[in-house]
């Protein structure tokens, strides 16, 4: 099956985001989670959305959408682009038909398939997990670095080892830096 322009975007920016130092040091990663339907404040936030887009239809009388909330948020994956551009082609629909509102057989015509659907959140869960970091990334981060690996701490008071500063090995420079330019000479 070939990926059409607009599923191949979103994964090809996410893969380059990290591809090198310097674009990673200049970019802003800006995550706009998909409402959770868990969540008691994003249910919430989502049916407010529902009720905005309402308001803002052309039509003689207001849509009660909230009245399906659960139905769109199915069939958005709780996207709130997604369920813009189904929005617009269910009114669409209702205009097109001299119809007073928009209602729920205008937006099932329009919907997306379970599988769509089904295709979409698979590849969104991806998504939102490549913005996770893992419990282990700031360890192997800080290993890499040169940083000592953590061990629990002991319960009790520090043993006198612990509290001792580590000393440079024979032989190797301690580290400071170094004077640069050219320093002046009075005279």
């Amino acid at each position: 099956m070939f990926k059409t322009h607009e599923e191949l975007v979103p994964q090809k920016l996410l893969r380059i985001r990290n591809l090198s130092g310097q674009l990673s040091r200049r970019s802003i990663d800006i995550h706009l989670p998909r409402y959770d339907v868990a969540k008691i404040a994003d249910r919430r936030t989502f049916g407010k959305i529902l009720q905005t887009f309402a308001e803002q239809m052309p039509l003689r009388e207001q849509p009660d959408l909230t009245k399906h909330w659960e139905y769109l948020y199915e069939r958005s994956i709780g996207c709130v682009g997604i369920l813009k551009d189904w929005l617009v082609k269910g009114l669409s629909a209702a205009i097109h038909q001299p119809v007073p509102t928009l209602a729920l057989q205008h937006l099932e015509k329009c919907a997306l398939s379970v599988s769509q659907c089904d295709r979409l959140i698979e590849e969104a869960t991806r998504g939102e997990a490549q913005f996770r970091e893992d419990s282990d990334a700031a360890r192997r981060l800080r290993i890499r670095l040169g940083f000592p690996e953590r061990t629990r701490q002991p319960v009790g008071p520090a043993t006198d080892l612990a509290d001792r500063p580590k000393l440079p090995r024979p032989g190797l420079r301690y580290p400071k830096r170094d004077t640069v330019g050219v320093e002046q000479l009075n005279g």
